[in-house]
């Protein structure tokens, strides 16, 4: 389960999400499957830090504990997840998609973006 809380004004539009506890590779590409409806993305992930923490925690926005597992993305990556809400906890599986085909999709999602998503 991960808690999921929306990005902040700078990261609404990139093609990553930060993750507290991540175990992947710095700036790993990751797959995203939320188990309620199998519906799942492709992305960059990034290490939540302490710096992070202190920029996300200033503004008027829930709180990132470190002991929660915690996600922070944008709101076309919930969207593409099933319109999942954020300040509720989800079940997603998230795991390594670091060949050449989690690249792949990663980025081809985001050029689907630009011809209002009807490359899928």
């Amino acid at each position: 389960m991960y808690k999921v809380l929306a990005a902040i004004h700078t990261d609404m539009n990139d093609g990553w999400v930060w993750l507290t506890a991540a175990v992947f590779v710095p700036r790993s590409i990751i797959k995203i499957t939320n188990k309620a409806n199998d519906r799942s993305v492709y992305c960059e992930c990034l290490a939540i830090d302490d710096n992070f923490i202190n920029e996300y925690n200033q503004s008027l926005r829930v709180n990132i504990d470190r002991n929660e597992n915690t996600i922070v993305m944008n709101g076309w990556y919930m969207k593409r997840l099933g319109a999942i809400s954020t300040k509720e906890s989800h079940d997603l599986n998230i795991v390594s998609a670091n060949s050449l085909w989690g690249k792949f999709r990663a980025c081809w999602r985001h050029l689907a973006v630009t011809t209002n998503d009807l490359i899928c």
